[in-house]
């Protein structure tokens, strides 16, 4: 019994030697580009991310709590989310494929009601104003921010390590974005902003290509070995 014991626990033990569990931050630069449409418009993400390092003998999986900051033209917008990455071969190989996948969701902005275009997520400082005529009246007509409240991507790329523990993450993927609107036309003599309460919120779906530029560092939780 000592001897079947033995032999069940020794590659129990040997495996766990190979892996361990760090605390990883990483900052990342996102651009994501409309290429699909005529609007073209662009989202730029600054990401700040705090998870763990589950190192494993051919790979590592990293799990992270997101915080991102969108811009895009007059739209400001914070978001909460989170992000999974499998990177491919021994964390010490110095150049390692991977591919992650990212949900963020939008928590507060500074554009609630702000000026969209019709059908596009481009920000506007103000409305369409059309002319229909001498003898009738003229008309406006805008879509109007709700909120963003999916932003979801896959990606793959390059991961490369500088030193111990420190590296750089090249990537590239397809990202989908849920934006919440209302539209509305109305003429120069009515409110609009009364007449926006009781429209109804509509929904929008777009897609756009995210390179991305990153750097991680990972924090052990192992105690160093005494010489």
């Amino acid at each position: 019994m000592k001897i079947l014991g033995y032999c069940m626990i020794t590659p129990f033990l040997a495996f766990s030697q190979n892996e361990e569990t760090k605390l990883t931050v990483q900052v990342s630069q996102t651009i994501y580009m409309d290429l699909f449409s005529n609007h073209g418009s662009l989202i730029n993400s600054t990401t700040l991310e705090l998870g763990a390092d589950f190192q494993k003998k051919n790979g590592d999986i990293y799990l992270y709590f997101t915080y991102g900051f969108n811009t895009s033209f007059l739209y400001r917008g914070h978001f909460l989310g989170g992000a999974f990455e499998y990177h491919f071969l021994k964390n010490q190989k110095k150049v390692r494929p991977y591919f992650g996948v990212s949900v963020i969701t939008e928590v507060a902005t500074n554009y609630k009601g702000g000026f969209l275009g019709e059908d596009s997520f481009l920000t506007n400082d103000s409305h369409i104003h059309t002319s229909a005529g001498n003898n009738i009246s003229s008309f406006n007509s805008s879509g109007f921010y709700q909120s963003m409240p999916f932003l979801g991507s896959f990606s793959v790329g390059c991961d490369f390590r500088l030193m111990k523990d420190l590296h750089l993450n090249l990537s590239v993927g397809l990202a989908l974005q849920k934006l919440k609107y209302k539209y509305l036309e109305w003429e120069d003599h009515e409110d609009y902003r009364e007449i926006l309460k009781g429209t109804p919120v509509k929904s929008m779906m777009f897609s756009y290509v995210n390179p991305r530029l990153g750097l991680s560092y990972a924090f052990s939780f192992k105690k160093k070995e005494k010489i």
